[in-house]
Formats: structure tokens, C-alpha cells, sequence
């Protein structure tokens, strides 16, 4: 996840960005140096040029699942959501015990029209985040979605059943359920 927002200087987000450029190309090697001129630079609203500095970044360590995803969080917003979840799917490899980046690469997914895939994400997460049972049910009713996208309704009905047995004082399961009746 980006955070453009941890500077809470009101110095000139541009101005901070050009004071950076000068010390990355002083010290190419300078991943730190690199990292805030990336971060300065996606709170100017230049996003192309921080996913550029991203690029150096993961190309000096493509191990890094944190830098993957937070390159995927910053390619989401400048509305590249395929590089996106090119980026989580690395990061996932790389850290495949961390829930988030499942969590952020399912939405990724559902807007990519690729319901499956992320069916998929989303039950991988259930295995590794091992979620509470109100966690549990809110993806089985993003699953529910999902699989209503893909007009597979007894699936969806499926996963509606198991998001009212976990947390089943949540009336909006019910009345999803129940229009599938209808």
C-alpha cells in the first residue's frame, strides 16, 4: 500500500519531488533516496513517473513482496489494474503467507471481469489469512458476487448459505438469498 500521505510537511509536493531527482541521480544506487522521490511524487499526482521509480526499484529486488505491492497499490490508482495484478500475483509468489495482498488482488480481478481468478484469490485467502467468522462471511459474499457474475447462481446461492451460517445476524445475506427465490 502507498503511503503518500506518511510526509506531513507542507512542503511543495513538486518541489520535494525535484530535491529527489537530484539526490537519486546523484546516487542511482540509493533505494531509499529512490523510494521517497517515488512517494513525493505520487502525492504531486505524478504517478507514472513514481511507478517508473517503482520499476528501478523491483528490477533491483524482485523479491521484495512489500515493494511489489505497494507498486501494484500504485498502479491500481493510476488505473493500470492488469500491471497491477501482475504485481500482487509476484508478491503473493514471493510472500505467499501474507492475506493482504490476496485481499487487495481479488477486487483487482472482479474489475478485470475475471471472476474466477479471483474465486480463486479469495478462497486461497480463507486458507492463509485464516479470517474471523464475520471476515469469512464477507467473502463468501464477495464469492456470491462472483459467481453471480459468471450466472453460476447455485454457487452463489452456495456461498450466501455459508456467509448467513457464519455471521448469520447479517440481514443483507439473507436478502440476497432470499431474492435468488424470486
Amino acid at each position: 500500500v502507498v503511503k503518500a500521505e506518511a510526509d506531513n510537511s507542507t512542503e511543495d509536493p513538486a518541489a520535494a519531488a525535484d530535491e529527489l531527482e537530484a539526490a537519486v541521480a546523484a546516487d542511482p544506487d540509493d533505494m531509499q533516496a529512490r523510494r521517497d522521490l517515488a512517494l513525493a511524487l505520487v502525492a504531486a499526482g505524478e504517478y507514472d513517473a513514481a511507478i517508473e521509480q517503482y520499476e528501478v526499484m523491483v528490477k533491483n529486488d524482485p523479491t521484495d513482496g512489500a515493494l511489489l505491492a505497494e507498486m501494484a497499490s500504485l498502479e491500481q490508482r493510476a488505473g493500470k489494474a492488469r500491471d497491477a495484478a501482475l504485481h500482487l500475483e509476484a508478491a503473493i509468489k514471493e510472500e505467499p503467507a501474507e492475506p493482504a495482498y490476496y485481499l487487495s488482488l481479488a477486487p483487482i480481478r472482479v474489475s478485470l471481469g475475471d471472476w474466477a481468478a479471483a474465486i480463486e484469490v479469495w478462497t486461497e485467502y480463507l486458507e492463509v489469512g485464516k479470517p474471523d467468522a464475520v471476515r469469512q462471511a464477507e467473502i463468501h459474499a464477495a464469492m456470491a458476487s462472483a459467481y453471480d457474475g459468471m450466472k453460476d447462481y447455485a454457487n452463489a446461492q452456495a456461498e450466501l448459505e455459508q456467509a448467513i451460517s457464519l455471521d448469520p445476524d447479517n440481514a443483507d445475506y439473507t436478502v440476497r438469498l432470499e431474492g435468488y427465490a424470486n
